[in-house]
């Protein structure tokens, strides 16, 4: 108390100090003058108030106009004069304060000071309690700011904020399309896949949803072509070894793309000891790639870097070769017109069966092994399944009454095999040659009948790939098909290879390249 009546003694010991009452300049002239709009006028009067007259409630009153002229006329230097004064003056005035730090802040930004109306916004933001609109606005000034300065991680952050609000508002949902552009750009897919994948589903009425469905298809979605050093847009097979990648093509090698190193190599007959640039399939072990290819069987040392080629004088029982795989210290290999070869690793010895036996057919064109069993697809023959405790073959090739003939593909689920068939759609049956169940153009969802790729995902669905109908995947316990077509993020709709690695599906297109899918909803 007493305190504060010294002070008011003081300030009026000056206020009478600084000029006689008769020669003071009247403050409802700036008042006026501000109400017309003349805010340099007005500034001018108000600081010759306040000047002459020191310390008072009224040259409070005039100092606040003075800050709020300023301010409308975004003159910076005015209202940091007014705005020091007062809360100088009046240090208690809370209102006032917080007001002048609000204009204050966006005078800073209208003059490009960002760093300092960032930190008076950063202020205000811990020391008040803004409703949530307001608290919204002050957050998207937040974000303006750190984008003119640079400032990414910060924007994410505010951003972020927003997000874990739960408001449901148009600058929640333009928050989320911009965390997920972001976590885009950093190549996190899967964290900007569960933002742009919040905002269709909590946001639907988002002016702009067409925008997020694009990013959507552009976060889940991503092409390879010869553009980025593939060998040719016609994929045959796409394998996984650690940190590479092994891509087989139609008509231009082998690639592989070691993703840590960032090096992209491609493997042909010209510039390596590749036999033939036509890949029909690959399959990997510890220390080989194997390529089967028309023109015989090649395998890549991962030791030395260096190809070698199988000669059918080593036992290969033919060099058209269209399809290989490795099971068991076993190297399978099916050939157009020569039936099954096999490498047995641990003796270094070849075995070949053909009609005589037991094959159906001597054009094999896919492999599968299951535990305990080898199966083989042949073009005319059917399938057939190979025991290796009994060392028989067994032939099914006409389930259900109908031939099973062009088989493209095969996969096993764990319980049922799988077949792809070039004009009868899919087939499935148990391990035994029972059970049998076609799946079709026309009794299903599956788009078209023609289907040369099939394959089970880490989560149990089935995924094939057909010409011209693009990749299904189906949940044989809901009954669920699903297609993806070009017109959903799909290279091309001509599907002849699928491969997983996590949650991302590669697909290996005729003509496209390969498109990569990450996960599926």
């Amino acid at each position: 108390m007493v305190r504060a009546l010294l002070t008011a003694c003081a300030c009026l010991v000056l206020a009478a100090a600084w000029a006689p009452a008769a020669s003071r300049p009247d403050p409802g002239e700036g008042d006026r003058l501000a109400g017309a709009g003349k805010h340099a006028d007005a500034v001018r009067e108000y600081k010759k108030y306040v000047q002459t007259v020191g310390y008072s409630r009224e040259s409070g009153r005039v100092l606040l106009a003075l800050a709020r002229s300023a301010h409308a006329s975004g003159d910076l230097g005015s209202f940091v004069w007014a705005r020091g004064l007062f809360t100088r003056w009046f240090p208690v005035e809370m209102g006032p304060v917080r007001e002048f730090d609000e204009y204050e802040a966006s005078l800073r930004m209208r003059a490009g000071d960002w760093a300092g109306a960032m930190a008076l916004v950063e202020g205000l933001l811990k020391k008040y309690s803004y409703p949530p609109e307001v608290g919204d606005r002050w957050r998207g000034l937040l974000i303006a700011g750190y984008d003119r300065l640079a400032r990414p991680d910060r924007v994410f952050e505010i951003r972020l904020e927003l997000v874990r609000s739960g408001r449901r508002t148009a600058q929640v949902a333009d928050a989320l399309y911009r965390v997920s552009e972001w976590a885009l750009k950093k190549d996190k897919r899967e964290l900007a896949l569960y933002y742009v994948n919040r905002l269709l589903s909590e946001h639907p009425g988002w002016p702009h949803i067409r925008h997020a469905e694009g990013l959507k298809r552009a976060i889940t979605w991503k092409t390879i072509t010869v553009e980025d050093g593939l060998g040719d847009n016609s994929v045959s097979a796409i394998r996984f070894d650690g940190d590479d990648i092994w891509v087989g093509t139609w008509l231009g090698g082998v690639t592989r793309f070691s993703r840590s190193q960032g090096r992209l190599q491609k493997y042909t007959a010209k510039n390596s000891g590749l036999v033939s640039d036509l890949i029909r399939d690959l399959c990997i072990d510890q220390t080989r790639v194997w390529t089967a290819t028309f023109e015989g069987l090649a395998w890549f040392d991962k030791r030395t870097d260096a190809w070698q080629t199988v000669l059918t004088v080593a036992g290969l029982a033919g060099q058209r070769i269209k399809c290989v795989t490795v099971s068991d210290n076993r190297l399978w290999v099916g050939t157009i017109g020569n039936g099954v070869s096999m490498l047995d690793f641990r003796n270094q010895k070849w075995r070949t069966w053909r009609r005589a036996d037991g094959l159906p057919d001597e054009n094999i064109v896919t492999i599968t092994h299951t535990p305990g069993s080898v199966w083989a697809g042949s073009l005319a023959g059917g399938i057939a399944r190979y025991d290796l405790v009994a060392e028989k073959w067994k032939t099914w090739a006409a389930p259900m009454g109908a031939p099973l003939q062009n088989i493209k593909a095969t996969a096993f689920d764990g319980q049922r095999l799988w077949i792809a068939t070039h004009g009868a759609g899919l087939y499935s049956c148990d391990e035994n040659g029972t059970g049998w169940e076609q799946y079709t153009s026309g009794n299903s969802g599956l788009p078209v009948d023609f289907v040369h790729a099939v394959s089970v995902g880490p989560d149990g669905r089935i995924w094939a790939g057909t010409l011209e109908g693009g990749a299904a995947v189906f949940e044989r316990r809901t009954g669920r098909w699903k297609v993806y077509t070009i017109h959903d993020g799909l290279a091309g709709n001509d599907v002849i290879t699928i491969a997983f690695e996590g949650r991302y599906i590669w697909f290996g297109t005729l003509n496209g390249g390969i498109s990569v899918l990450l996960g599926d909803g």
